[in-house]
């Protein structure tokens, strides 16, 4: 199927098409619309909360959703089944892209009878909080979410190469859209991060690398060339300065290698990171993990779980 570069269509208009479809209003007059036909598909289902997410985001934003729905569900003693039939991941209409990876038992809900989650105001009358600590969501990835055999089995397979079992950092750059959402970061701070890094006696043998941005990864390549970089990725996209997920690689390929990227990010002592749900995720898989972020979003990263990591690197948000 043809895709169309939204991005190229609109040229300089996209930015603000982008923040005006997802503006407090726009989503809050969605809602409404929904309002009626998400009560009787409650009302069909008592005792449970079933949920699709079945917005266009990336895979680490349906996980951080996906868990404040869990917690929600605990706290009000309803029996949580949330799947996801996210496009940009579904291997087909109705589909959810979860439950194959994640989760001990997998038990098909039909998403027809589930609540459409888009966003929090999809579900604004239910009141999910919107903020968990990092140990409370810890918890409830590894009761709800743990990755099956498929995903352990590719982790393990990239730890193995190491010799010492864990990479000695782990790099996360965020670019191609980001810049909508977030400051941009110059190579020069990453540069003199990871820097700070050796000089308070950190290693740089192992490196794990995820990037979406090929100049990033280029540059760390010719800068540090003594170091071991590993990266995990699925197939190379018809247009790499497209975001991945947005990209024409296959939706299971898509969902596979943001997971297991996550958990080789987690399989290190520290990671440097820019803002990104992905590795905000990572921190929730591995809490020991140290981060350093090296940029904001532009609402002063005061969402979940961002103001939680800046929180735990001791940096105060407008939320503090």
């Amino acid at each position: 199927m043809l895709r169309i570069d939204k991005r190229k269509v609109f040229g300089p208009f996209y930015g603000r098409l982008v923040k005006a479809r997802h503006s407090y209003p726009m989503r809050m007059a969605s809602s409404l619309a929904l309002l009626p036909s998400q009560h009787q598909r409650a009302m069909r289902h008592p005792g449970t909360l079933a949920v699709d997410i079945e917005g266009v985001m990336g895979m680490g934003a349906v996980l951080a959703f996906a868990l404040r729905l869990y917690h929600y569900a605990e706290v009000q003693g309803l029996c949580p089944r949330i799947v996801s039939t996210n496009p940009l991941y579904s291997t087909g209409r109705g589909v959810d892209c979860l439950g194959p990876h994640l989760g001990s038992e997998h038990h098909p809900f039909p998403p027809s009878e589930a609540l459409r989650f888009h966003n929090f105001e999809s579900l604004f009358y239910l009141r999910i909080p919107r903020h968990l600590t990092l140990e409370r969501a810890s918890y409830l990835f590894w009761k709800y979410l743990p990755p099956r055999n498929e995903i352990n089995e590719l982790v393990d397979s990239a730890v193995a190469r190491v010799p010492t079992g864990q990479f000695d950092l782990s790099l996360h750059y965020r670019g191609t859209d980001k810049v909508l959402e977030a400051e941009a970061v110059k190579l020069s701070l990453v540069e003199a991060a990871v820097d700070r890094h050796q000089a308070a006696g950190g290693l740089l043998r192992h490196v794990f690398l995820a990037t979406d941005d090929p100049a990033f990864e280029r540059f760390v390549l010719d800068r540090w060339p003594s170091t071991t970089f590993s990266t995990f990725n699925l197939g190379r996209p018809a247009d790499p300065t497209m975001p991945r997920h947005f990209s024409n690689l296959r939706p299971e390929d898509k969902t596979v290698e943001a997971i297991v990227n996550m958990l080789l990010i987690a399989r290190a002592p520290a990671c440097i990171r820019t803002s990104s749900y992905m590795s905000a995720l990572s921190k929730i898989m591995n809490p020991t993990l140290r981060t350093l972020t090296l940029n904001r979003t532009f609402d002063g990263s005061t969402a979940f779980p961002e103001h939680e990591i800046l929180a735990d690197e001791g940096v105060h948000t407008p939320l503090d």
